[in-house]
């Protein structure tokens, strides 16, 4: 399987089954840059340079922190401001020479051979791009996520330099998202329930030297019958009475009848099931329905819901037979924590080899400071234009403030999604009159997300450490 290269060598991430280009319109090739600097000392640590795409902007002035792209010779590439977040907002003030963290995307365009932070004319670090981009090698044989072998290829580099994996998917083989980032082994066990049905299931698997990054694609075989991927309620699980029904699909769905989710009271006085009046509202990816009770439901009561009438995947493939399951109300007053459970029953990836690092998930583990937080949260856990409102720390917690254009339900919807995405259990999934609570669990640390509907839309994310 070929292999070709991706971030600065190509507008955009290269599909190359056809040979054509695909590219995203007002977006450029460059680099995702993290790191932390204090001008005051001149302390600067770079850590992580990903290939990426993102929106181009013209070369910022050379006073004050940024970045500088160059290429083979010395020209210049793209010059970037670098905003750290004040000390404050991080750090306790008496702490005030600690490293701020910062994050920003570099529009380089073309190779990059070098990559400075720099604070006016004062070099703070570099990173050098080494003579030769990795190799990498798959199979040329279609992927059956379900054959239970893990996905395996290949991988070199001349110069030696320790090479990175990331693993992206598109159901039509162009609208790529992320499996997995950040592999330090060239392997990853992948279950169907991981990747969404489409026309074309494909598989990228990049390799990346740090500035270098060539990228190879595999097709998939999958069943494009639409999937669960969750319910929340869970079946068995204690929700309070206010809660909605929600049902996460792997992939689009088609048009909904009325009876593609139903709700109905098991214990209900007569001793027939009753059904509850509502609402159905279609996810804003289209790819699961929410079942909203016209009032709340009650108390400590059972409950079954039924998905999956009539419901067909985009492309008319039919879901097959109906899901229903249980669960029970609590008391009046809703609990402060609903009963944990992950959502897919395995995670959405894995390493092949049980005795991985796990730090290589992502998602999977607290940052050692908050000053990690921004690195792990902006791109996994915020939707994009997204405006930080307030950073910091108290209690042992992380605690960051977004405010968003987009609607409170759109937000909800991809917090949702990052939630499942980054593999994490979703622990609570509840409104709270005009506010909705979701809470999250990793690895090493406990989530909250608290969505409040402005305008603008505000999300306030908190981590701490699990115990």
């Amino acid at each position: 399987m070929s292999q070709e290269p991706r971030g600065q060598d190509a507008p955009l991430r290269v599909t190359a089954r056809d040979g054509s280009l695909h590219v995203q319109a007002e977006r450029v090739a460059g680099l995702q840059v993290a790191g932390a600097i204090d001008p005051a000392s001149g302390r600067a640590e770079l850590f992580s340079v990903v290939p990426a795409t993102g929106p181009s902007s013209p070369d910022a002035a050379s006073e004050g922190p940024h970045l500088e792209a160059r290429a083979r010779g010395g020209a210049l590439l793209a010059r970037v401001g670098v905003a750290a977040l004040p000390p404050d907002a991080w750090h306790a003030p008496e702490a005030p020479a600690a490293l701020r963290p910062f994050s920003a995307f570099v529009p380089s365009g073309g190779e990059v051979a070098s990559l400075a932070l720099l604070d006016g004319d004062r070099m703070l670090i570099e990173r050098r791009a080494s003579a030769h981009a990795p190799e990498l090698n798959v199979d040329a044989e279609p992927f059956d996520p379900d054959a239970g072998t893990p996905l395996r290829w290949s991988a070199s580099d001349a110069d030696g330099d320790t090479l990175r994996f990331d693993v992206d998917y598109a159901p039509d083989g162009s609208a790529w998202r992320p499996v997995a980032i950040g592999l330090r082994t060239p392997s990853l066990r992948l279950s169907s329930d991981a990747l969404p049905p489409g026309p074309e299931p494909t598989l990228m698997i990049v390799a990346s030297d740090g500035l270098h990054a060539v990228a190879a694609e595999i097709a998939v075989v999958l069943d494009r019958a639409p999937r669960l991927a969750a319910t929340a309620p869970a079946e068995g699980e204690t929700a309070p009475p206010t809660t909605a029904v929600t049902v996460w699909t792997l992939g689009e769905l088609g048009e909904l009848g009325p009876d593609a989710l139903r709700l109905l009271r098991e214990d209900a006085s007569g001793g027939e099931p009753v059904e509850v009046s509502g609402r159905l509202q279609r996810l804003p990816a289209g790819d699961g329905v929410r079942f909203v009770p016209e009032a709340p439901l009650a108390a400590e009561a059972s409950y079954r819901a039924v998905f999956g009438t009539g419901v067909t995947a985009a492309d008319g493939t039919p879901h097959g037979e109906p899901l229903t399951w249980s669960f029970h109300t609590g008391a009046a007053t809703p609990e402060r924590a609903i009963q944990e459970r992950n959502l897919t029953g395995r995670p959405l990836g894995s390493a092949a080899d049980d005795a991985a690092d796990t730090a290589s998930a992502p998602g999977a583990e607290l940052p050692e400071t908050c000053a990690g937080l921004e690195r792990a949260a902006f791109a996994p856990l915020l939707p994009a234009g997204a405006t930080v409102v307030v950073a910091g720390e108290s209690d042992g917690a992380c605690r960051l403030v977004v405010s968003s254009a987009s609607a409170p339900d759109e937000v909800r919807a991809f917090v949702e999604r990052a939630i499942l995405g980054n593999r994490l259990f979703l622990t609570a999934n509840r409104a709270e009159g005009e506010t909705v609570r979701i809470g999250a669990r990793g690895a090493a640390f406990e989530a909250e997300a608290l969505l409040e509907p402005g305008p603008p839309t505000r999300l306030t994310w908190t981590l701490r450490p699990s115990d």
